[in-house]
C-alpha cells in the first residue's frame, strides 16, 4: 500500500504545518546562499583573490550566478520531498524534465556569451523546476507552499478558518 498526499495528510490534518515548515525552511535556506550573493557582488573579486589567490578573482561572475541556483534551490527545494512523500513522483519528474529541457535550451542559445551565461542555464533549470513544483503544489493539493500561486487565499485549502 502506497500512502498519497490525499490520504496521509487528511487522516492528520496537518496542511497548515506541512506549509508553514516549508516556508519557514525555504526562508532559513535562502540566507547563506544570498549573503554570499552579496558577498559576491559587493567584494567577489578580492574576498576570492584573498581566499584562494589571484586566479580565481575572475570566476566572481560565474559564482554569483551559481549562488543564485542554490537561492532558487532554497527557495523550493522542500517541493520536492512533499510530493516524493505523498507519491507524486510523477509531477517531480516531469517538472525535472521540464528543467533539464530549460537547462540545454538556455545553454545552446547563450553558448556565444561565455561561461557566466552558460552558467546561468544553471539558474533557469533550478527555477523551473521550482516554479513548476511550487505552483503544482499550490493549485492542485491543500499545500500552498506561496499564497501567490494559490486559486484561494493564503489560508491553507481543506482548513476551516
Amino acid at each position: 500500500y502506497t500512502l498519497s498526499l490525499h490520504d496521509a495528510l487528511p487522516i492528520s490534518g496537518r496542511f497548515s504545518e506541512l506549509a508553514r515548515l516549508s516556508r519557514i525552511s525555504s526562508a532559513v535556506c535562502m540566507a547563506p546562499p544570498v549573503l554570499g550573493a552579496l558577498a559576491l557582488i559587493v567584494a567577489g573579486p578580492r574576498l576570492l583573490s584573498v581566499a584562494f589567490g589571484g586566479s580565481y578573482r575572475s570566476s566572481a561572475p560565474v559564482l554569483l550566478v551559481l549562488m543564485i541556483a542554490v537561492i532558487a534551490e532554497a527557495v523550493g527545494g522542500l517541493s520536492d520531498e512533499i510530493l516524493k512523500m505523498s507519491d507524486r513522483t510523477k509531477v517531480l519528474l516531469l517538472a525535472m524534465l521540464a528543467g533539464i529541457s530549460a537547462e540545454g535550451a538556455v545553454a545552446v542559445a547563450l553558448r556565444d556569451l561565455g561561461v557566466t551565461a552558460i552558467a546561468f542555464a544553471a539558474v533557469v533549470a533550478f527555477g523551473t523546476q521550482y516554479l513548476l513544483q511550487v505552483i503544482w503544489l499550490s493549485l492542485r493539493t491543500p499545500i500552498v507552499i506561496y499564497p501567490l500561486f494559490s486559486r484561494t487565499s493564503s489560508r491553507v485549502k481543506g482548513e476551516a478558518a
